[in-house]
């Protein structure tokens, strides 16, 4: 996007066509899990995973109100929402100077924000194995994909999401996402709004930390399942309570897109 005023001007535009009334907006995030942290029964090694949420512009007012609400909750230098952050501030971010009882909150009216407003949370995850195999195949056949995992899955989401949203709601959806992007001409041809995908810091697009919240849980879960499997009588924690109980609420919203190619 352009810098100073006329980013401003093109941000102003964005939210104002995310809020149009009739029209739909979607959100969209990365996750995934580094390494081997969990048995691979439970989940793939090395995945990456990216996320969506789907709000119809009606609901867009909602969750921007919301969104301000719980950040001036956390008080002090917090500015954003992001999950991870939430529940597990590092020493540097802002949210580990709030209180845990007040992240808590947050973190609860948060998921029920997402649970009112959400019609859909399109998602693909990929692991460094399987992408490695992607990338063997489309060899073989002299065809070329990005050699980064997440770039190849960034194109492959975004070509999946382009037809299920024609699919699933009309008109051209407002597409945003966080920065960084991976490659040129994000989203065009695929019937967004714009012809592209918006990208912006995740600050200031409330849609975008939304898409977090998302990414975070379904990524979450298989933690939860690893730790039930390892341990089943370990106890919950009360953030993985909301998660899980947020996880349920959306479970036929829920969306892997791949099942729909």
């Amino acid at each position: 996007m352009a810098a100073g005023g006329a980013y401003a001007v093109a941000l102003e535009a964005v939210t104002r066509e995310l809020a149009r009334p009739g029209g739909v907006g979607v959100g969209v995030d990365d996750g995934g899990t580094r390494g081997e942290q969990l048995p691979r029964a439970i989940l793939v090694p090395d995945y990456h995973l990216r996320a969506g949420v789907v709000v119809r512009g009606e609901d867009y007012p909602a969750v921007i109100a919301c969104a301000a609400e719980v950040v001036q909750r956390a008080g002090g230098a917090v500015t954003e929402l992001h999950a991870t952050e939430i529940v597990n501030p590092g020493a540097r971010s802002p949210w580990r100077a709030v209180p845990f009882e007040t992240r808590l909150e947050v973190y609860r009216a948060w998921a029920e924000c997402l649970e009112r407003a959400v019609q859909r949370i399109p998602y693909v995850y990929v692991a460094a194995e399987q992408y490695a195999g992607f990338l063997a195949r489309a060899a073989a056949l002299g065809a070329t994909m990005p050699e980064r995992q997440e770039e190849g899955l960034q194109r492959v989401f975004y070509r999946c999401l382009g037809p299920w949203l024609q699919t699933e709601f009309a008109g051209e959806p407002v597409v945003v996402q966080d920065e960084p992007s991976y490659g040129p001409d994000l989203g065009k041809g695929l019937g967004f709004w714009g012809d592209a995908v918006v990208v912006a810091p995740s600050e200031a697009l409330p849609l975008v930390q939304l898409a977090d919240l998302a990414a975070y849980t379904v990524n979450r879960w298989y933690h939860i399942k690893g730790r039930a499997q390892r341990d089943p009588h370990a106890v919950a924690s009360p953030f993985d309570e909301v998660t899980v109980d947020l996880l349920i609420k959306t479970t036929t919203r829920r969306c892997h897109l791949l099942d729909h190619v």
